[in-house]
């Protein structure tokens, strides 16, 4: 006899669904439990991992994509269990969580359903696990924030039932469709998934029917799950607004009438509206808040020094003059901070360093070419040029100080601790660098102090030191790939040192994979030993000549101004001509047969990928790889810039 009936709908994510199965493979053990996938017509080889390393799951393969709530539908209509789970394919559940799931609904016999205390990529508890019917005036105090403002009201915060316990059992409204567990004797009642909703809206509307059918619905803490939330839904586009409010009016027009029905469509229309223009002004707002910061920072620091020299001089700077030195010198220091790289992430003080040298060559050059009568004092451009350095160093490690999440590096390199046996944390290492991952620095976090020993590597240490890591090193990524894949004591770990700032990821056992997802406004992060390099399209070959060709030509310019600096005046004039013609480029692989199998094949180059990576020139291979990984025409254009008296470089 079946007692528990597990139902995944898989799309396009088949490294996360490779691990969810894993996870559940060890749940069953010993369990009556039958598992279903069903996949809407991926084309990411999805089916071909189902059928080669799961052949105990009971596979339905659709050839279009049919959607959430017609593909879940398809497999519980088919099954044979007292209860039946949907779970997401972008889930990990521990070793115990069916086990629970069965005792809990057997001793609750008025359960219609069952949810779970849910965490996210970084281990941050998420709010959907527990959920209040979206009324109207509950969606209004959600769209508006009131809801954010007032977690702990009952009449405020009913939208994510803030003002109950996240560790304690409750009685809610609204199951999450990432995990949501149904009595088959309920279904029979209130009927399965209304098709209808596409995606989304679909777990609200059968869980106000659960309730309806005279049932209860329960958050259970005691059952925890990671969800790397937005892998299968992709909630960071605008697409996701539309879709979700659209299937909230499906929810309104079905189960209210009359005025509240009025009122419920004029709000989420509004907040479809109000979301959309929220989620274009984040995405946009996250990527130019710090370039904007620098620019208004360089551009005060002009004015702060030229209102002290005036005032201790007298002497004052034409009006019009001023105003364009002013938007020409932010506009300096935003471009070389962008080149040099002083927006990747970590942040890399040296790198504002980089960007002020190069600032101070462009400004004063400008400054000894433009008439005399357009000058003025070369003290103040000097000082503001100090300032202003001074000024973006203080606003990133303020920052830093503020969020957590706003990493800085001294050395430029992401340190990444592995957390496990010795075995599986050379494994890791290996997939790492393989996939050219940028550190040669790794914190091996040991489970017993008896294998500290064995580590030739950077650093060592046990789990029981963990707080002292985490507060010591800034560690920009965990990998956490345990003995045997506990996977419930690695959703604990991942509570437990959530607030450290680290993204975690997991290797399963037996995979040669490592996989984690961080955000949902960004896809999921798999290593794997499948080589796709970005320097083989033909966007990326075409960028890479057109910055070959425009910076040799440059270089010819003002090779009159330049050459005097340089050690190998005649090597910087041929290297630039070369160039030019397509015989060599700026940046390439570092040479070596062992450094380049395997690689696509790149022209003779003036530097190497090393000059950039510098870390990594113990595995040299290592620095090759990343830059045909995730090659973008600015990592040229960083390398070139970081590395300019370079350029006389003879091959």
């Amino acid at each position: 006899m079946i007692k528990l009936s597990v139902v995944i709908v898989n799309y396009n994510v088949n490294y996360f669904l490779a691990h969810c199965l894993r996870s559940v493979e060890k749940a069953i053990v010993g369990l009556p439990v039958e598992v279903f996938v069903v996949d809407n017509n991926s084309t990411d080889n999805s089916v071909e991992t189902v059928k080669k390393h799961f052949n105990w799951v009971k596979l339905i393969e659709n050839k279009q994509n049919t959607g959430f709530s017609k593909a879940n539908n398809q497999a519980m209509e088919i099954a044979k269990g007292d209860y039946l789970l949907l779970l997401n394919p972008d889930t990990v559940v521990a070793e115990d969580c069916f086990a629970k799931c069965i005792q809990f609904m057997d001793s609750h016999s008025d359960a219609g359903g069952m949810g779970a205390l849910m965490v996210d990529g970084k281990g941050e508890f998420l709010p959907e696990s527990k959920r209040g019917l979206p009324t109207p005036k509950v969606a209004f105090f959600k769209i508006f924030g009131l809801s954010a403002l007032f977690k702990q009201s009952e009449t405020f915060g009913r939208y994510h039932l803030t003002f109950l316990d996240k560790y304690s059992e409750n009685e809610i409204d609204v199951l999450s469709g990432a995990f949501m567990l149904m009595r088959k004797a309920a279904l029979d009642r209130c009927g399965l998934l209304d098709e209808s909703f596409f995606m989304y809206g679909e777990d609200i509307d059968l869980s106000y029917r659960i309730q309806q059918a005279g049932y209860k619905n329960y958050y259970n803490p005691d059952i925890k799950i990671i969800h790397y939330k937005g892998e299968s839904t992709k909630k960071g586009s605008l697409n996701y607004v539309f879709v979700f409010y659209n299937a909230m009016l499906i929810f309104a027009k079905k189960h209210f009438s009359g005025g509240a029905a009025k009122l419920y469509s004029l709000v989420i229309n509004f907040a479809i509206y109000l979301r959309a223009s929220l989620a274009i002004f984040s995405r946009i707002s996250s990527k130019v808040y710090l370039p904007l910061l620098d620019f208004t920072l360089a551009s005060l620091s002009l004015v702060v020094v030229k209102t002290i020299y005036t005032a201790n001089t007298g002497i004052t700077v034409p009006k019009d003059i001023f105003l364009a030195a002013l938007f020409s010198f932010g506009l300096l220091h935003l471009i070389t901070s962008f080149l040099v790289g002083c927006y990747d992430r970590p942040i890399v003080p040296k790198r504002s360093f980089y960007a002020f040298v190069l600032v101070a060559i462009l400004v004063l050059g400008i400054y000894a070419l433009i008439p005399e009568t357009y000058r003025f004092s070369r003290a103040i451009v000097s000082f503001s040029l100090v300032l202003s350095y001074v000024a973006q160093l203080l606003l990133r490690f303020g920052l830093a100080r503020v969020f957590k999440s706003f990493k800085i590096a001294f050395d430029g390199i992401k340190k990444i601790a592995i957390v496990g046996t010795i075995e599986n944390c050379t494994k890791a290492k290996q997939l790492l660098e393989q996939n050219g991952s940028n550190t040669d620095e790794y914190i091996f976090i040991a489970p017993t102090r008896n294998e500290l020993n064995q580590h030739t590597t950077f650093y060592t240490a046990c789990c029981d030191q963990m707080e002292e890591i985490y507060s010591f090193f800034v560690v920009y990524e965990t990998i956490l790939c345990p003995e045997s894949n506990n996977y419930g004591s690695t959703i604990d770990y991942m509570l437990t040192y959530r607030e450290s700032g680290t993204k975690f990821k997991i290797m399963p056992i037996d995979e040669d994979f490592i996989i984690g997802s961080d955000s949902i406004d960004t896809n999921g992060t798999a290593y794997n030993n499948e080589n796709t390099y970005l320097i083989e399209s033909k966007d990326s070959q075409r960028k890479k000549r057109l910055f070959d060709f425009f910076f040799g030509a440059i270089l010819l310019v003002l090779y009159p101004l330049l050459f005097p600096f340089y050690q190998h005046k005649m090597a910087l004039l041929f290297n630039s001509i070369e160039v030019i013609f397509g015989r060599k480029s700026w940046i390439g692989f570092i040479p070596g047969d062992s450094n380049l199998v395997g690689l696509p094949k790149l022209k003779k180059s003036v530097l190497h990928a090393v000059f950039t990576f510098e870390k990594m020139g113990k595995n040299e291979r290592a620095s090759n790889i990343h830059y045909a990984r995730f090659y973008g025409v600015g990592i040229d254009i960083s390398m070139v810039l970081t590395n300019f008296w370079r350029l006389d470089t003879r091959r």
